[in-house]
């Protein structure tokens, strides 16, 4: 058998290890996740039943989102917890071919953010109870001193992870 090839050797004082960046996954009680990253934000959202591509409409703004299906159904809609480039973003809908035992079609939004390589932002809409801590939820108030509460955690629905 061949020798196994060797690792190239690091500099003098270099790790040859690269770092990724960090991940954000989220998932939001109305539905959509979205995956972040430092450049970009990925959202999926299940369209709902009868729902199809042709139904679907989506408007980006470089501070603003929203995406309807039909002409009265709102999946979300709100201020960007930052700013994207607009002309880099874009959207599709996939799957959902009507078969049975399918999954729904999904409306998938890649937002690039105006500045990569900054600032994670969490959510990719904007809600300021969570993002500035305005409004303690009914749950935190009786907390005991020693029960980690929502700013303990950041905001609820996130979890951090390094590549």
């Amino acid at each position: 058998p061949p020798a196994a090839a060797a690792a190239p050797p690091a500099a003098a004082g270099r790790s040859a290890w690269v770092d990724e960046g960090r991940q954000i996954e989220g998932r939001h009680v109305s539905g959509y996740s979205w995956v972040e990253t430092e450049g970009e934000i990925e959202i999926s959202c299940p369209l709902p039943a009868g729902g199809r591509a042709a139904d679907v409409r989506c408007e980006m703004e470089s501070r603003r989102l929203a995406a309807r299906c039909g002409s009265v159904q709102t999946l979300f809609e709100g201020p960007l917890s930052g700013r994207i480039d607009v002309e880099g973003s874009g959207w599709s809908v996939e799957g959902g071919g009507g078969e049975a035992g399918e999954a729904p079609p999904m409306l998938l939004i890649s937002l690039r953010k105006h500045a990569p390589g900054g600032r994670l932002w969490g959510y990719p809409l904007y809600e300021a109870e969570l993002v500035e801590g305005e409004a303690a939820t009914e749950d935190e108030e009786g907390l005991q001193p020693d029960e980690p509460g929502l700013g303990s955690f950041g905001a609820p629905g996130v979890t951090w992870a390094e590549d």
